[in-house]
């Protein structure tokens, strides 16, 4: 019944708050950015899949915790905890 009124009446959304949220996501995001640049001491795409975990295993020196289907060591959410709570970055 609820989302039968949803779809049929819409649902009311204020613009302002959905951006001011992603304004704050794109700063959050932003500085995380730029603290994983500093560590590594160089410029690179955090969010490339190959640019990640050669920067934490090779070039930081990372245990590796973990592995994906191929072998390749993993930088999957879990991973990133873990190595969080054991190298306290």
């Amino acid at each position: 019944m609820v989302i039968a009124y949803q779809e049929f009446y819409g649902h009311q959304v204020k613009i302002e708050e959905i951006d001011a949220l992603v304004k704050e996501l794109v700063e959050i995001k932003s500085t995380a950015y730029a603290a994983m640049v500093e560590i590594a001491g160089h410029d690179f795409n955090p969010a490339s899949p190959k640019d990640l975990p050669r920067v934490m295993y090779e070039e930081l020196g990372m245990p590796i915790l973990g592995k994906t289907d191929t072998g390749a060591p993993s930088t999957d959410k879990e991973v990133r905890k873990l190595l969080l709570q054991e190298e306290n970055i």
